[in-house]
């Protein structure tokens, strides 16, 4: 199959192919898997806008290929599980995954009809505006940050049956606090590699009922690494109650609070022992969690939760960094992948699109010309079969 030209960019029509075969191979409907590595194809290769009509303009020989687009996007019924199922296994055998990471996106909108669209402030812009919240789950090794799996946070304001029907939500989705949106992400990869986990690394700074989703964490064993907002209630530790204060008898404080003395007296990165409120619930023992603070030569302070108090500060502090590797995908994803450029509005449409641009990131990062062991993912698909 030869390579596909458009423009300055080319595509390898050998490994896009068998990218869609792969991921998409749930599809019966010969016309659908045309449509999936059509969709692909304008991903990666429209400048710009990621609109359905520019797309469109790089379907080869298709006829009203918008209408096709938007028919496959918007109003085919396909499960998009199956196909993340398949980029998280082509990516787990593709690079060493150290670390599960959670990713918050914002999608700013116009209107208020999209599904998920509400109302927030969002730092970047320093103002409230309408948009969409998701949680991403991204596959990391020490050089790469895999999109595989996404998730819409849905407010209370979506929980009227009109909205329902008019998003087409499914009964089974209802709203939720942010974190057990990140809780099902992590849900779906244990049932995707049973018995095979590593650290969740989380960016939980605008999330709420983080004790909520560290102790469901406990409970399936997986440990994790969370930056919070300064403001994070935490709980002193024992050995750090007695010296609280009358002002705190409880202990209770909050991450900048108890970190800012010792960085003041220590230095750049210190780290305490605290406990999270609401954990301990009567089915599990007290559990105790290390508080990591970080002041960066830039002067901004980051504050991370763990619960791994058995390994050295720097490797904790190596597996944090996962974060930020997962932060420039998204800010990749948003510039070059068409993240915002969706134009439906149905929670379907949404989910079906981000799974197309998860495929398209993995095809240009992993299998694309001149990425690393590309041929060694065929030889790896050859010997599953």
């Amino acid at each position: 199959m030869q390579a596909i030209e458009i423009g300055m960019k080319t595509i390898n029509g050998d490994s896009l192919a068998g990218l869609t075969e792969e991921a998409f191979s749930h599809l019966h409907r010969a016309d659908q898997r045309r449509w999936a590595r059509a969709y692909l194809t304008g991903l990666l290769s429209v400048d710009g806008k990621k609109s359905l009509r520019e797309m469109a303009r790089v379907v080869p020989s298709a006829t009203n290929a918008t209408y096709g687009l938007q028919q496959f996007i918007n109003s085919s019924p396909w499960d998009w599980t199956p196909a993340r199922d398949k980029l998280a296994v082509v990516a787990e055998r593709r690079i060493p995954v150290q670390a599960w990471t959670a990713g918050i996106l914002s999608i700013p909108k116009r209107g208020a009809h999209s599904v998920g669209v509400h109302r927030r402030f969002l730092p970047k812009l320093g103002r409230a505006v309408n948009c969409q919240v998701a949680a991403g789950l991204f596959l990391g090794s020490e050089e790469e940050s895999i999109p595989v799996d996404w998730t819409i946070f849905l407010d209370e304001s979506w929980d009227s049956a009109e909205s329902r029907r008019r998003a087409r939500i499914p009964t089974s989705v209802s709203s939720q606090p942010l974190c057990m949106n990140v809780l099902e992400l992590v849900d779906a990869m244990l049932g995707r590699f049973p018995g095979s986990t590593v650290p969740l690394v989380a960016d939980l700074r605008t999330a709420t009922n983080i004790s909520r989703l560290a102790l469901e964490l406990a409970l399936r064993g997986v440990d994790f690494v969370a930056e919070v907002a300064p403001t994070q209630p935490v709980l002193l530790a024992a050995r750090r109650r007695a010296a609280a204060g009358p002002s705190q008898p409880n202990g209770a404080a909050t991450a900048a609070s108890v970190a800012e003395p010792d960085l003041r007296r220590l230095g750049a990165t210190v780290s305490s022992l605290v406990r999270l409120p609401g954990t301990d619930l009567g089915v599990t023992p007290e559990r105790t969690y290390r508080l990591l603070t970080q002041r960066t030569a830039a002067g901004r302070t980051h504050y991370w939760i763990t619960s791994i108090l058995d390994r050295p500060i720097t490797e904790v502090l190596a597996l944090a960094r996962h974060r930020g590797r997962a932060d420039r995908v998204l800010r990749e994803l948003e510039l070059d992948y068409g993240v915002h450029d969706f134009e439906g509005r149905s929670y379907p449409g949404w989910h079906h699109h981000m799974t197309m641009v998860s495929a398209a990131y993995l095809y240009r990062n992993l299998l694309a010309p001149g990425g690393p062991g590309r041929d060694r993912w065929f030889d790896a698909g050859r010997q599953s079969a």
